[in-house]
C-alpha cells in the first residue's frame, strides 16, 4: 500500500504524543511586579505549564501552540 494508506494497520498513521513545551526566560528587571504577583498572572495563564522564579530570572514553560513568548511578556510587564 501507498505511504499514506491510513487503514492497512501498518502503523504509519499511529498518532503520537509531541510535547510542545517551550523554555521562555525573562529577567525580573523587565517586570515590575513582586514574585508574588508573577506567580499570581502566571498561574492565570492557561498555556502556561509550570515555571520557575530563579533569584534574578523567571523561567517559564509553556505550549506554544496557544501562547507566544511576547504575550507572555506583554502580561507580566
Amino acid at each position: 500500500m501507498g505511504k499514506c494508506c491510513g487503514n492497512c494497520s501498518c502503523g504509519h498513521n499511529d498518532k503520537q504524543v509531541v510535547d510542545y513545551m517551550v523554555q521562555y526566560k525573562l529577567n525580573y528587571s523587565e517586570t515590575k511586579l513582586s514574585r508574588d504577583e508573577l506567580e499570581k498572572k502566571l498561574l492565570s495563564i492557561d498555556a502556561v505549564d509550570q515555571f520557575e522564579l530563579a533569584k534574578e530570572q523567571l523561567v517559564i514553560y509553556f505550549d506554544d501552540k496557544l501562547i507566544s513568548p511576547e504575550e507572555i511578556k506583554n502580561i507580566l510587564i
